[in-house]
C-alpha cells in the first residue's frame, strides 16, 4: 500500500465492489456479519461527504476503506458488558472497515489501522476505539496482533452482539 487518503464520491463504484466482496468472504466464512445489505451505499456516501471515509491506494486503485471517527462518543460504546473500557477519554472509533480480494492476505488491513493510529496521533487522540463480530477471528486476530485488547461486549443499533477492543497509542 502506498497512499490512505479520503475517498470521493466518484470512488463509490469501487468501494461498492470492495463491499460485495468482504460480504461475499464474510459468508463463505461462516460470518453472519454484512449479510443484510449493510453497508449500503447511501452510508457510504454519507461517510465520505462527511470526510470520514479513508481509502487505502495501491498502484492508483482502491484496495479497501474505512470509515475514522475522530473525537466523536460512539453511541453504541455507552454501555459494555463483561469488561470495561481502558480509558475515558476521547477516541477514535474505527468502523466499516473492508479489503478488496485481491489483496486480502497482502497487509491491507494492517496497513489502514497503522495510517489511522497516524491520523489519530496528528490529532492529539491517544486512544482508539473497535468492535468486530464474534464470528469475525480473522479480524479478532489482527486487533491482537497490532495491541488491541479485548474489553467486553457492546450491542450494535440492531442489537447484534459484537467484541469490544480497544488501543492506547
Amino acid at each position: 500500500m502506498t497512499e490512505f487518503m479520503p475517498a470521493v464520491a466518484s470512488d463509490m463504484p469501487r468501494l461498492m465492489t470492495i463491499v460485495a466482496e468482504a460480504q461475499a468472504y464474510l459468508k463463505r466464512s461462516g460470518v453472519d456479519q454484512w449479510q443484510d445489505g449493510y453497508p449500503e451505499s447511501g452510508k457510504l456516501l454519507s461517510d465520505i461527504e462527511s470526510g470520514r471515509l479513508y481509502k487505502a491506494v495501491c498502484d492508483g486503485e482502491s484496495v479497501g476503506f474505512c470509515v475514522l471517527f475522530f473525537g466523536d462518543a460512539e453511541p453504541t460504546y455507552e454501555n459494555i458488558y463483561d469488561g470495561a473500557w481502558r480509558s475515558e477519554e476521547s477516541y477514535c472509533t474505527i468502523h466499516r472497515m473492508a479489503v478488496s480480494a485481491r489483496f486480502r492476505g497482502t497487509g491491507a488491513a494492517r496497513f489502514m489501522f497503522s495510517q489511522a493510529e497516524k491520523l489519530c496521533r496528528e490529532r492529539a487522540l491517544s486512544y482508539i476505539r473497535v468492535d468486530t463480530h464474534q464470528d469475525n477471528i480473522a479480524m479478532q486476530t489482527l486487533l491482537m496482533s497490532m495491541g488491541y485488547e479485548k474489553c467486553g461486549i457492546i450491542f450494535i443499533e440492531s442489537g447484534a452482539k459484537r467484541i469490544a477492543f480497544d488501543k492506547l497509542l
